[in-house]
């Protein structure tokens, strides 16, 4: 089905689950999935929501899976995976979805890995006129992590993001086009650290 949320706020949400197969395709704010589901998110701000699941495919803020969504002046920020084992996924996860940003910010998410927005499976995402900005990973990717997908960036800004890998970007095996956006005093203490290496390629499509 379809769906158009117009100037709404989505805080303080929490997803809970100790099993690890209940817990795949969660988001703490909002959880979208289904062949089909097509979801229109127009002015919206997702804030402090919590994911405590054992599961790598799921989000603090929103989690799409097959699904297709469009954002416009949305804010993504202060979300998190809380205490789980495996904290990836702070603002925004897309596995096997399409998904749209549109003049929207994301920042001020924490994670393990993919602490601002993680792409992953059969996805397609496009930012354009969109910021990425002061999100923290411990471990992989502050900003955007890619795995194995082609990510279409367009006006945007990614600035101040951190990781011990890919303070900015972290594209593992997949394909990240740039136009006319900035990527910039993103920092990392292992590789992809500075203005000129914030994007990490782990693993170069050969």
């Amino acid at each position: 089905g379809s769906v158009q949320l117009d100037s709404c706020n989505v805080p303080g949400n929490v997803a809970r689950s100790s099993n690890v197969a209940r817990s795949w395709y969660q988001g703490g704010g909002l959880s979208i999935s289904g062949s089909g589901t097509s979801v229109v998110l127009m002015s919206c701000n997702l804030f402090n929501n919590e994911i405590h699941v054992p599961s790598y495919w799921a989000a603090g803020g929103i989690f799409v899976s097959d699904g297709q969504v469009i954002l416009v002046n949305c804010n993504i920020y202060s979300n998190s995976p809380g205490t789980s084992s495996h904290e990836d996924g702070g603002g925004v996860s897309i596995y096997d979805g399409s998904v749209h940003f549109e003049s929207c910010n994301v920042y001020d998410n924490v994670a393990y890995s993919a602490a601002g927005i993680q792409v992953l499976g059969d996805s397609t995402i496009v930012l354009n006129n969109s910021q990425i900005y002061n999100n923290a990973a411990g471990h992989r990717g502050g900003g955007l992590y890619v795995s194995n997908r082609a990510v279409v960036l367009g006006n945007c800004s990614i600035f101040g993001n951190s990781a011990r890998h890919g303070g900015g970007i972290i594209i593992d095996n997949g394909v990240l086009t740039v136009a006319a956006c900035s990527i910039q005093e993103n920092t990392a203490t292992g590789y992809g650290a500075g203005r000129c290496s914030s994007t990490y390629v782990a693993s170069p499509p050969g």
